[in-house]
């Protein structure tokens, strides 16, 4: 059980590596990598500190190297704890879920770099001696892990991504590409873990540098993706078999243990809250929804989650004779703590400033109702493709307040290749420019004599845009939009859009229909509909689902008959093409990007499947 349980280890380390996302990491820009290493030091330190502290009130025997560790075990962030809370409230296609992302990413690699450090102190028999070399021996592995991370982190999003698309898959059958990178994988994570561990770094950094080089692959990531449900069990026998029998329970009633987990976890957990004075001001604050707040909540609740790294990481600590027992026990609770609470707290945040803005959509509507002249500011949206790079999110905020819009809302989703993309939705609103009270995104015959100062006023903003974020080489669209319409979501999830910047068809959505219909009875129930969309590269929260069935179940019996389905598809997808959108390019460029585009990220279904 041991072995298989090292085995779900080893591909739990590939799994943080594979999901890896350098467009994520590069438009995050610099504050989400120095918020990590800020937010680990912090804990780290603490962690170290309050080991001391607890051996000078005769609560235990620690020396450096056991604090160390003790400080290490709560380094990094546990993304497993908080993730299902922030994709139900819809925060990971927000700038602060992303961001939230980003930091863990980086997060991991710390754990991963202090855990080499860890395996320094070890003596190299492993009989419980523990070595004594000099002090620049510990920085050894250190510097290793670093090094090693620098280089091989750039053959992984640099080389690896353009060896694979370019060279290896187009000259193997499509039918053999999964057995091919399945073959890889193994291959180059059996190569990497003794490269790294006779480097003096540690061997699941290098699992972990493997999976990362197959990051930027869609196909390798798909394929990969099939394998969770094994790896999953595998991750059961080993905290079963290892760290589940190496608890010690018993200690959990003595009063010295919990004595020290509470010095732990009133200073090493909560000094991970710092990360909300790296959170930056996304959206201007609402009378009655502070976003930037609950962005900063939402940052310090989930940096501050703890979980199963964290479990391993002091498991190692003694077994290595680095603690003792009761040391451990009141690590182990301190973690179990910080697992469970920090993540009831954040679904509080969530739902608290879910239902305010929904008040805040409210009390738009009232207010518009009671405007003496009939009318409300331009609300408009604008899709941005760019390039992924530093800091993207802070810059393209920052030039589109320049030119006094207000930022409603906004969703990003990141676009898989070996030349990474970011697409970018931003839901505007501009005071100046006035028009007619609408409840729904007016089609071009809806507009009437206001069709040309709409019109001119996007020309005018797509020009401005086009020169301050020429830099960036965007390809800009700019079409109505209305805060008022329930099913505004099919446009923030990017619903009519394909990955290679089609927009999806009537037939397409036709052919999805009959793949969620799994039993063929014509209707689909909420599981399946949650499910085959969830499946098929849909990222909807509860929330939007919720939304998405209230809309379309007009009967009211919780189920979506395909009748249901195509009237609400058809009447999207129509209203879509009849839309008025002002664009940086011409349609005939626009086609040429495509069909370039369809070669290299080819969408998950075709409209003629």
């Amino acid at each position: 059980l041991v072995l298989l349980g090292e085995v779900g280890l080893i591909l739990l380390m590939f799994e943080a590596g594979i999901e890896v996302d350098i467009a994520l990491l590069r438009t995050s820009g610099m504050r989400a990598i120095i918020m990590s290493m800020l937010c680990a030091a912090a804990a780290t330190a603490s962690g170290i500190g309050m080991s001391f502290v607890a051996a000078a009130a005769n609560l235990t025997n620690v020396d450096f190297q056991g604090a160390f560790s003790v400080g290490a075990t709560f380094a990094q962030t546990a993304i497993g704890t908080c993730m299902p809370v922030l994709q139900d409230g819809g925060l990971m296609r927000e700038p602060i879920g992303q961001m939230i992302l980003a930091a863990t990413m980086v997060d991991d690699m710390i754990a991963l770099t202090l855990l080499s450090v860890m395996e320094s102190f070890a003596s190299p028999e492993g009989e419980g001696e523990m070595a004594q070399p000099p002090v620049i021996y510990y920085f050894v592995p250190l510097l290793s892990s670093v090094a090693l991370l620098v280089g091989f982190g750039s053959l992984a999003f640099f080389v690896a991504p353009r060896a694979m698309d370019d060279f290896l898959l187009p000259n193997v059958k499509s039918k053999h590409h999964s057995f091919v990178l399945y073959l890889l994988m193994t291959g180059i994570t059996l190569a990497y873990m003794p490269l790294f561990k006779a480097a003096k770094s540690s061997y699941l950094m290098g699992a972990s540098l493997a999976g990362m080089t197959f990051s930027q692959c869609k196909k390798a990531r798909k394929a990969f993706s099939k394998c969770q449900t094994i790896y999953h069990w595998l991750m059961k026998f080993f905290f079963a078999a290892s760290i589940g029998f190496q608890i010690p329970v018993h200690l959990f009633g003595q009063g010295r243990v919990w004595m020290i987990a509470s010095l732990f976890i009133v200073t090493a957990v909560p000094f991970k809250a710092v990360a909300l004075i790296f959170v930056p001001k996304f959206q201007e604050a609402d009378a009655f929804f502070n976003v930037h707040r609950r962005d900063q909540l939402v940052a310090a609740l989930s940096m501050m989650s703890r979980g199963g790294f964290g479990f391993l990481i002091s498991a190692y600590a003694f077994n290595a004779y680095l603690i003792d027992a009761q040391l451990y026990a009141s690590v182990v609770l301190a973690i179990l703590i910080a697992t469970i609470f920090p993540s009831y707290l954040l679904n509080y945040v969530v739902i608290k400033y879910g239902k305010l803005k929904q008040k805040v959509q409210n009390n738009r509507e009232s207010l518009s109702e009671k405007c003496n002249d009939g009318k409300m500011p331009l609300y408009f949206q604008i899709n941005i493709e760019t390039k992924a790079v530093w800091g993207l999110v802070e810059k393209m905020l920052r030039e589109i307040s320049s030119i006094g819009l207000k930022v409603e809302d906004f969703k990003s989703k990141p676009v898989i290749v070996a030349n990474p993309t970011i697409r970018n939705t931003f839901f505007l609103r501009e005071d100046k420019t006035r028009v007619k009270i609408r409840y729904k995104a007016p089609s071009i015959s809806e507009m009437g004599d206001e069709r040309s100062i709409i019109e001119n006023r996007f020309r005018q903003i797509n020009e401005i845009l086009e020169v301050k974020l020429k830099s960036f080489q965007p390809l800009i669209e700019i079409s109505p939009w209305s805060p008022f319409e329930s099913m505004v979501f099919f446009e923030t999830l990017q619903l009519l859009t394909r990955d290679n910047g089609e927009e999806y068809s009537f037939d397409f959505f036709t052919c999805l229909f009959a793949i969620l219909d799994r039993n063929g009875d014509l209707e689909l129930t909420i599981e399946e509909l949650a499910e085959g969309l969830k499946a098929s590269g849909f990222d909807l929260s509860k929330n939007d689902l919720r939304v998405l069935i209230e809309n379309m179940d007009t009967s009211h019996n919780g189920r979506i008959s395909s009748d249901e389905w195509n009237e609400t598809m058809s009447y999207f997808t129509r209203r879509k093409r009849e839309t008025l959108r002002v664009s940086s390019i011409d349609q005939q460029a626009l086609s040429e990007i495509f069909a370039t585009a369809r070669s290299q990220i080819p969408g998950d279904f075709s409209e003629n499947s």
